[in-house]
């Protein structure tokens, strides 16, 4: 899935990967992978990965409403085994292209109990990197 920026939003690609790092380090329990070596040809990827979503409305509620920690417990007990990811993808940072001249985030699905966790870990992504550029 790709994901265009207003080109007057994005300076740089730096400024991308600074709004998406940002909106990551605020998600609990995702583990991030860096692959920025492409960094200054104006690309770079991520590899992110996580145990449990924890991202959704519902999730963010739950934890709110102090409900996140009796569903750990009850999911620490030995009734079916869990699986250690239920989402895997990969971030690839673009730069402007000649055609619209926006940057972009291309989010491509990896692994996972559902496409859906994928889709709407995506939209909740692209979402908060728009709003932390339009802040910017």
């Amino acid at each position: 899935m790709r994901h265009y920026f207003a080109p007057e939003l994005t300076k740089s690609t730096a400024h991308l990967l600074a709004a998406l790092m940002a909106t990551l380090e605020v998600i609990d329990g995702l583990s991030i992978t860096r692959d920025l070596s492409q960094i200054s040809q104006g690309a770079g990827s991520l590899l992110v990965s996580a145990q449990r979503n924890t991202w959704s409305r519902a999730a963010r509620r739950r934890r709110e409403n102090g409900l996140q920690s009796m569903e750990a417990a009850a999911a620490s007990t030995p009734q079916e085994p869990l699986s250690p990811i239920i989402l895997m993808c990969k971030i690839d940072l673009a730069a402007p292209e000649t055609i619209n001249n926006a940057y972009a985030l291309i989010g491509s699905w990896r692994k996972g109990h559902s496409r859906r966790d994928f889709e709407s870990f995506w939209g909740h992504i692209t979402r908060k990197v728009a709003n932390a550029l339009l802040a910017a």
